[in-house]
């Protein structure tokens, strides 16, 4: 049973902090400390932020980044529902990791977070993909320039998608995290009741940041307090103290169109892609047929993080960032040398 039906099915208990939270001890004293469910600053683990235009101004995608002036660029695409900042301790472990070797970008992508474009609903795969390729485009600094996309969950899928039709090219690696078609597609029947069974409105950032925890979605509360912000908006009903409700910024429910259309193939076209290719599940997540051969054939890397649920960017940031450094550079591009024959030479196969 895949890591994330896992989580669908369960009854979300409270779970222990992971080692790589900042979790407080629980114990001072004597007198029990309660977790810091407070809002956290993207400015610990992002150099900068900002508004990228794309399609001539329509659309404007909140771009969070850490940029080095050498080295790989390792752009990330969240899952469904959630946002950029979902990589923000991954980020920041890649960061200190590579001391400055390489360039971190996670975005915001269209319906989700600060991003805002003309037509927010249209979460299409092609339309996704189309929007990471404008993303690429306007993030790589030389032609040359290795570029790892590394998606969780729908995200993977979108990354898959963008190198094997064609929307980006020259790309060194992909890397898709916790998601494979077989186990995808099953646990679409359950999706509805996991949307509907999540509370609709949070009286502070607080209480749905505490939520998340408690629930099991995100197992780490340092995490949590970073990743679950942008995922609420105010829903311009204030209490009579002046405090602001708060609602999720994407509706799930409506998204339900585009499911079966995300993770439809996806084991074929990720075989297919033509760069080096890194799965990372959760657990012991179970591969489908096409993977299990393509595995046996040497075709992917294949990594299992244990002690972490579906979003282990957010769970295991500091094993998930060694994992993505190991991966660029054990599969960086070669320059090879170029054999030149001087002008007088005559090679073996001329005439």
């Amino acid at each position: 049973m895949s890591s994330l039906r896992r989580q669908l099915l369960s009854k979300f208990p409270a779970p222990e902090p992971l080692n790589e939270s900042d979790e407080e001890p629980s114990q001072v004293h004597g007198a029990k400390r309660r977790t810091n469910y407070s809002p956290a600053n993207w400015e610990d683990y992002f150099a900068a932020c900002r508004n990228v235009p794309l399609n001539e101004g329509r659309d404007v995608f909140r771009v969070y980044e850490t940029c080095a002036s050498d080295g790989p660029l390792f752009i990330f695409h969240h899952g469904a529902g959630q946002a950029a900042l979902s990589f923000g301790l991954t980020a920041a472990a890649m960061r200190d990791a590579a001391q400055g070797a390489c360039s971190l970008v996670a975005y915001d992508c269209r319906g989700h977070g600060h991003t805002v474009t003309e037509d927010d609903d249209d979460l299409s795969l092609t339309r996704l993909s189309d929007d990471l390729a404008s993303i690429v485009a306007a993030c790589r600094t030389n032609p040359s320039q290795d570029v790892i996309l590394v998606g969780h969950s729908m995200g993977g899928a979108v990354v898959v998608d963008a190198v094997k039709r064609g929307a980006v090219s020259n790309i060194t690696g992909v890397v898709v995290l916790d998601v494979v078609e077989g186990s995808a597609l099953e646990s679409l029947a359950y999706m509805t009741a996991f949307v509907q069974s999540r509370p609709r409105v949070f009286k502070t950032l607080e209480a749905a940041i505490e939520w998340s925890v408690r629930s099991g979605g995100v197992h780490n509360p340092r995490s949590a307090r970073l990743s679950v912000p942008p995922l609420l908006r105010t829903a311009g009903k204030e209490h009579a103290d002046g405090e602001q409700e708060y609602v999720w910024r994407t509706d799930l429910g409506k998204t339900a169109p585009f499911w079966e259309g995300w993770f439809k193939d996806l084991s074929g076209k990720f075989l297919g892609c033509s760069a080096s290719k890194l799965l990372v599940l959760a657990n012991t997540d179970r591969l489908d047929n096409p993977l299990m051969i393509g595995q046996m054939q040497g075709k992917f890397q294949l990594i299992v993080l244990q002690n972490c649920g579906h979003h282990l960017q957010e769970d295991a940031p500091d094993r998930l960032a060694s994992t993505l450094l190991e991966f660029h550079h054990r599969f960086r591009r070669l320059a090879l040398p170029i054999k030149r024959f001087p002008i007088s030479e005559k090679r073996a196969d001329q005439p």
